[in-house]
């Protein structure tokens, strides 16, 4: 062999040095393989398959708790409660039919015993959901959880599913809100007919969408893991886990009707569906987790934080970066904030339209 060829790099060797120059030269790929890595050194996919099982075990308990207020709202409306057997009767001829009537009375006369089960089913596989959530926020953030106790946590764990619950059912009514408000102003105006303006009003309900899932996110990435960080460094990664959130809502829909299609196999392949997708959705809620918590922004914080704590230790970056420290007591919380501006959005969005319809006929009655 020739003192040259000994002096010539091997092909794994210019395949690491190219990779190596890749990432240098472009900092978005260099991030994305640091969270990839710490996601993978974090065990995520064990946290995000206990995350699903919970979170699949609490929607039984909430179908429940659902039917059980359509049965109190039918039980007080005899003239829908029969529009809806007759629809059913006619669009599910037969035994089946017949079946799904009698599911349908049953649940208005049985609503309160439906609802207690129901209630106490949502607030038991709940809790249990939002622990596996925040340990599994806790160890992607600071590679471990904190140390257990069962009542603080028992405690804590509803408090946040109530206030998870409040904000996701806050959002999802701003946005429903918000997006008849613009149809409700189009048709006033008489936009309807212009070409385009209707697409216009969805890409504005996903917009809305997207607002009110990143507070929900920025819930998630600093109450649950109780990390002392300013929220700017937290935003973007909080935008980036509402748009991928939204994104798999879309592709999750287009799923669950490929897996339905087929009439004899639709009520196993919808819950076996549903299965998966609520797994995906775990798996990125935690990578987005640690794709916030390895932004440049996040492992500057981290390093400074290491240096003022111990200047003579040495300080890593990457998967392996020093926890943030826990959150100073005192102070509007994130979720104090979120649900604030989640319940004013509905709040303004509830008075708007009658408001304008009002405004609209008095004008009318006027001229």
């Amino acid at each position: 062999m020739t003192p040259e060829a000994e002096d010539k790099p091997g092909f794994a060797a210019r395949v690491m040095a190219s990779w190596r120059k890749q990432r240098a030269s472009r900092p978005w790929l260099n991030h994305l393989v640091r969270a990839a890595s710490h996601y993978s050194s974090r065990q995520a996919d064990l946290l995000a398959a206990g995350i699903t099982y919970y979170g699949f075990l609490a929607l039984f308990p909430v179908i429940l708790l659902a039917v059980s207020i359509a049965g109190f709202v039918l039980s007080g409306q005899p003239e829908l409660l029969r529009e809806l057997i007759l629809q059913i009767r006619v669009a599910v001829p037969g035994d089946l039919g017949r079946q799904l009537v009698d599911a349908v009375i049953l649940a208005t006369e049985k609503r309160r015993v439906v609802g207690v089960i129901g209630l106490v089913g949502v607030l038991y596989a709940g809790v249990l959901w939002m622990g596996k959530l925040r340990v599994a926020m806790q160890t992607i953030w600071r590679g471990a959880p904190d140390e257990a106790n069962f009542v603080k946590d028992t405690i804590r764990d509803l408090l946040s599913l109530i206030g998870l619950g409040g904000a996701f059912l806050a959002s999802v009514a701003l946005t429903a809100l918000a997006t008849g408000l613009t149809s409700f102003v189009i048709d006033l105006l008489g936009l309807s007919e212009i070409p385009g303006i209707r697409v216009v009003t969805s890409l504005l309900g996903i917009l809305i969408a997207v607002a009110g899932d990143t507070l929900i996110f920025l819930w998630l990435f600093t109450r649950l893991p109780r990390m002392h960080a300013p929220i700017r460094r937290i935003l973007s990664g909080a935008v980036f886990g509402a748009v991928g959130f939204e994104i798999l809502k879309l592709v999750g829909t287009l799923y669950i009707a490929q897996v339905t299609s087929s009439p004899a196999l639709a009520a196993f392949s919808s819950l076996i569906g549903l299965l998966v997708w609520i797994y995906i959705a775990s798996r990125f809620l935690l990578f987005a987790a640690a794709w916030t918590s390895t932004s440049r922004r996040m492992v500057d914080l981290i390093v400074a934080e290491a240096a003022a704590n111990d200047p003579a230790e040495p300080v890593i970056e990457g998967p392996r970066v020093p926890p943030l420290k826990r959150p100073t007591e005192g102070g509007p919380s994130t979720s104090a904030v979120a649900a604030g501006l989640v319940g004013v959005g509905a709040i303004v969005g509830a008075v708007a339209q009658p408001a304008v319809r009002r405004w609209w006929r008095r004008g009318r009655a006027r001229g």
